[in-house]
Parts: C-alpha cells; sequence; structure tokens
C-alpha cells in the first residue's frame, strides 16, 4: 500500500476504537506519547501502517485520571485481528503475531524497531508498575503482520480492495545518525523504550492479562 498517515485504530477483541496522532522523538532517545492518553500516536520517523516495513505506534496504559487507550492490550492474543484506516480511505487489516514484556534497561531496540520489508504493525505501551519509584519498569510490545502479506504467502490473489506491492519501499535506517530525508526513504534515529509519564494507579487489574 502508498504511504498514508492513519486515522484510527480498531481492535475488536478488545473493544479499543481509538484516533491516532503523530508523534515524534523524544529528548531522551524514546519515541514520544500522544499528549491526549485516550489517543494512539504513530512514530513519524517510521512507515505508516499498511507500507512495506515497520510501523510504530505507542499509546499510554493509563492516565490520571483513569485507563488510557492501550490499557487492555495486554488481552490481546496470536490471531487477534487489528484495523488501521487511513486518511486516504484505504484501510490496513493485521493480525497479532506475538506479545513480549521487555525491562527498560535491557530493551531490545534493534529487535523491537528494526526493519522488515513487509507490512508489519508494532504496538508499544507501558507495564510493570513500580509503587516504590512511582515509574514503569517495562514495555509491552505487540507485533502484528499484514493479513495481505500472509495471503499472497499462501499463494493466494489479494482481495479485490488489495494491492500487491511488487517492490518493497526502503526500508528503515536504524541505530545511525539522521540522513538528509531522500524521497521514499525513511530514517529512524536511535530509539529507546517508550516511557509514560502518568502514575499507574490502574495498571494492577490490566497486568493479569499480561502473560508471564
Amino acid at each position: 500500500m502508498p504511504r498514508a498517515e492513519p486515522a484510527e485504530i480498531v481492535i475488536p477483541t478488545i473493544g479499543l476504537r481509538t484516533r491516532v496522532d503523530k508523534v515524534t522523538r523524544a529528548t531522551d532517545g524514546s519515541v514520544s506519547l500522544p499528549a491526549d492518553p485516550d489517543h494512539a500516536g504513530c512514530y513519524t520517523g517510521s512507515v505508516t501502517p499498511g507500507e512495506n516495513g515497520n510501523a510504530i505506534t505507542v499509546g499510554h496504559v493509563d492516565s490520571h485520571s483513569g485507563p488510557a487507550a492501550f490499557y487492555d492490550l495486554g488481552a490481546l492474543r496470536k490471531g487477534s485481528r487489528i484495523i488501521v484506516t487511513r486518511h486516504d480511505g484505504s484501510t490496513a487489516h493485521f493480525n497479532v503475531t506475538g506479545l513480549d514484556v521487555w525491562a527498560k534497561d535491557a530493551f531490545p531496540s534493534e529487535r523491537v524497531y528494526g526493519l522488515t520489508t513487509t507490512p508489519v504493525l508494532t504496538l508499544i505501551t507501558c507495564t510493570g508498575w513500580d509503587s516504590t519509584h512511582q515509574t514503569y519498569r517495562s514495555n509491552l510490545v505487540v507485533t502484528a503482520d499484514s493479513r495481505r502479506h500472509r495471503r499472497s504467502e499462501a499463494g493466494l490473489s489479494p482481495r479485490p480492495h488489495e494491492r500487491r506491492l511488487d517492490t518493497p519501499s526502503a526500508a528503515l535506517r536504524l541505530f545511525s545518525t539522521p540522513e538528509p530525508e531522500k524521497s521514499g526513504d525513511c530514517s529512524c534515529p536511535q530509539l529507546v523504550s517508550v516511557s509514560c509519564r502518568w502514575s499507574g494507579p490502574w495498571l494492577r487489574e490490566w497486568q493479569q492479562g499480561i502473560p508471564r
């Protein structure tokens, strides 16, 4: 699919329907979180959902007033559907392929933000509330791949509304000093874990759904 900014994410399994804002990189090297805790944030340094590549999308787990956009993300399981509506009117479909919890001091940046040649959606939020230090210790990372690509691998033709791409878009250049932007190119500088800056009074119930 060509580049088009995401407008909304829907995850039927957990009853999630949320708007998507653009987010950039924070001064500490992490991906910034959306200003509105009820919205998701698509990192502008990555591809958009549906393009060939790794679309990085982040969100809060809670806020001072209660559960936030990605509060129930830990309840997802392999195969769960994720639907991204894009501003050009098209829709990108994904299925969850993995859920991982990573300590922030051992966050595998290359694995999480790594390049892909097919459409992948990576959702990231915080988990592991540390009441002593009043911060989150870990990140929950949900990975999902494109249903269109899976049909192609199985030898099936894309559905009528889907376009098969013969040439992958330029892969992400990770872990290097950003170069001047070029047409059709996407550079992604060194990134670290996502840091939620809210208190975590709503996390206990949510954590019960996270695989240990």
